[in-house]
């Protein structure tokens, strides 16, 4: 159940619907809160309440709106915005920042779904969205979907004032931050638990969705874990993420954002200069930020450590946002607005969660682009709480409220802090990169001074640490010693010993055949030469569930846990297989199968390696510029590849050993080069002049 609250000294009938007092009375006597300003979430007691009693709320939502202690956000509509715009957000939180391929490519979730769950249905959806597109000047997304819970367009009855706004913030928005992504917009049947469920649960399957926004909430309950099954990826599917809002009255915040399979969004006041931009060194906490410890939820594995507030309980939010009204952002709803004044300043932390799924809908991006897939709760949650803490705006600044306050480092009002999204998209994409610019140093001083580049020079990291650049190569290594029989509780290894390969390990991929009994009983790993050890399968599929011309690679978009058996084509690995970078790929390699319960048996028909090595490498440009990226986290010589006639001037070690944190992009690691001095002796007599020769013996010298 939705409702909102208007600017003070406002009080607004929602578009529609009936008055019910008898509804308010229920909803007060059982605990619900009115959550935004005019920015919802619902609420709604979902499985707490008998049937006819949630029917009850449903249909009769309360229709007055009233306003929150905050100050004024006046008029309710006008002809122009009045709130942020795209520009200014993005500029303030280095959205704009957001580059990969060394910055040919520009971060915008291409390639992209952002699913946004919503009740009931908003009819000016899409053409909303188009004026607010043109108005802002962004491109449309490259698809908008809208549909109904059950993936039709039977749509619900008509959203009241509240939801058909929430729906219109929670479009718009999740565009302005990504609009390379698609947009689908999954309407429930209405505010239930029960429905929005079952539209999560649609959206979640539909391919190419890899975020899902929840801007919406109720009070905690003592089954709700119960309900935090739709907060996963589905199998067979590329990995999904889930955001959620954490609430706007302040402690203790809402569900679903209590669930460890989303991520919580707060929210903060991110005042403005007397030019109207933003001024992120000045940003607050918000005081109708949702957060606080979970009653029923325990604590995931990532808050371990970096919360302090409780030692069990899961506690929100995770990070945050802008969402004060007051330094809200704009709006285009010409569903409650009929007149020429269709622009509203919005703001709660309804913003804050479709904000944050398009900045990790452009992580994806970049990851996809990187070889690797798409994200999932544990992964994205675990690198938010293990990055560096100046990846975030930490928010130390009180903007009130009766409970939670913020504090340096975590905290139960803006978790660990607003995003400065460049970094904090680096490190998620988890790859590294070094750039810098190879130049013609005519006057030898060593420093890149105004000469020119140049083009075409080869920049590499060294991984054998030869000072040779090894080309890439790829290489198939088919075990001979198969097949073998795999027994109850017995290990069984097949070895295939690799030599003669020139330079380090780039990528590996596994493909393996194995028949057997029940597969879900067996871990399969690969073992390098060196001793590491990385498992690609943990008790996947189930009976008879064989391993036919499965391939582990690391840039398969669904993973192999999520995967449905029989098991053909390319799956992720349980671990990354990435671990095995840099390695020499010279030795005995080795597949174990463990066969883990009593009673099963198979074989194991074959298997095979893809190596690929050499050194990671590129190209300086026409300017003499050069990325190098892809390069996981760790220590590097990075040389160039000299060409004659040039001597090296710089660095004067010749190479340059960089280490790199994970997500870390270095720049300013240039080579400078010198042609010959060419020492000569100058006749006086054969001096040219203007175009003109002369022997030494004219006046006109």
């Amino acid at each position: 159940m939705s409702f909102a609250r208007g600017p003070q000294g406002n009080k607004r009938k929602a578009v529609g619907l009936r008055a019910a007092p008898s509804a308010r009375t229920i909803f007060v006597a059982f605990g619900c809160e009115l959550l935004e300003t005019r920015w919802l979430l619902t609420t709604d007691l979902g499985p707490l309440l008998p049937v006819a009693l949630e029917d009850v709320l449903i249909a009769s939502p309360l229709v007055e709106v009233s306003s929150l202690d905050e100050g004024v956000v006046s008029p309710f509509a006008t002809t122009s915005p009045t709130g942020y715009t795209p520009a200014k957000i993005r500029a303030a939180y280095n959205i704009d920042d957001i580059f990969f391929a060394g910055g040919s490519i520009v971060g915008d979730g291409t390639g992209q779904t952002i699913a946004i769950i919503d009740a009931f249905h908003t009819p000016t959806a899409l053409a909303d969205l188009t004026s607010f597109s043109n108005h802002f000047g962004l491109p449309m997304p490259p698809s908008f979907t809208q549909v109904a819970q059950d993936g039709t367009t039977n749509y619900p009855a008509d959203a009241n004032a509240n939801w058909s706004l929430e729906a219109l913030l929670d479009i718009q928005w999740a565009h302005a931050i990504a609009p390379g992504a698609s947009i689908l917009l999954v309407e429930a049947a209405s505010a239930s638990p029960t429905n929005l469920g079952i539209a999560i649960d649609y959206a979640r399957s539909q391919a190419g969705v890899s975020v899902i926004s929840l801007s919406w909430g109720l009070d905690e309950y003592g089954t709700e874990s119960n309900y935090d099954v739709h907060f996963a990826t589905p199998t067979n599917h590329a990995n999904v993420s889930y955001f959620a809002a954490t609430g706007d009255d302040g402690a203790p915040g809402k569900y679903p954002a209590y669930s460890p399979g989303v991520m919580a969004v707060g929210g903060t006041t991110l005042p403005k200069d007397g030019q109207g931009n933003p001024v992120i060194a000045n940003e607050s906490s918000w005081s109708g930020s949702g957060g606080g410890i979970s009653l029923f939820e325990s604590q995931p594995s990532w808050q371990n450590g970096v919360v302090t507030q409780s030692a069990t309980q899961r506690t929100t939010p995770d990070v945050a946002f802008d969402a004060n009204p007051n330094t809200g952002v704009s709006v285009y709803d010409s569903y409650n607005n009929n007149g020429a004044a269709k622009w509203t300043q919005v703001g709660g932390t309804s913003f804050s969660a479709p904000a944050w799924a398009g900045i990790v809908a452009i992580a994806d991006q970049g990851r996809n682009l990187a070889g690797l897939p798409t994200l999932d709760i544990p992964e994205l949650m675990t690198s938010i709480y293990a990055m560096p803490s100046n990846y975030f705006n930490d928010i130390t600044i009180s903007g009130g409220g009766p409970a939670n306050l913020p504090a340096v480092g975590y905290d139960l009002v803006t978790g660990r802090g607003t995003p400065k999204s460049d970094l904090i998209v680096s490190y998620l994409v988890g790859m590294n990169s070094v750039a810098g610019t190879v130049f013609d140093d005519v006057n030898g001083n060593t420093v890149l001074d105004g000469e020119l580049g140049l083009a075409g020079w080869n920049v590499f990291a060294d991984l054998d640490e030869d000072a040779v650049l090894d080309p890439l190569t790829v290489g198939n290594f088919a075990s001979a010693d198969v097949p073998k029989s795999i027994t109850s509780f017995s290990t069984v290894t097949s070895n295939r010993i690799v030599s003669g390969v020139t330079g380090d390990v780039t990528d590996v991929n596994v493909t393996l055949n194995i028949s057997h009994s029940r597969p879900s009983d067996l871990i399969v790993t690969l073992i390098s030469p060196t001793g590491t050890r990385v498992t690609l399968a943990n008790h996947a599929g189930n009976t008879a569930d064989n391993f036919t011309n499965t391939t582990f690679d690391d840039s398969a978009a669904i993973s192999i846990s999520k995967g449905i058996g029989p098991f053909s084509g390319s799956y992720h690995p349980d671990e990354m297989l990435l671990a095995l970078f840099s390695e020499n790929p010279n030795g005995t390699w080795q597949l174990e199968i463990q066969d883990t319960v009593a009673n099963t048996s198979g074989t194991l028909n074959s298997w095979s390696l893809e190596l690929t090595t050499g050194d990671r490498s590129t190209t300086s440009l026409a300017d003499g510029s050069y990325y190098l990226g892809d390069l996981p986290a760790g220590t590097y010589q990075v040389r160039q590849e000299l060409q004659a006639p040039y001597s090296q001037t710089a660095p004067l070690s010749v190479f340059y050993t960089i280490g790199l944190a994970i997500g870390e992009q270095v720049t300013g690691y240039d080579f400078g080069n010198q042609l010959p001095v060419v020492n000569s002796t100058v006749d006086a007599r054969h001096i040219f002049y203007n175009q003109s020769t002369f022997d030494g013996n004219s006046a006109a010298i």
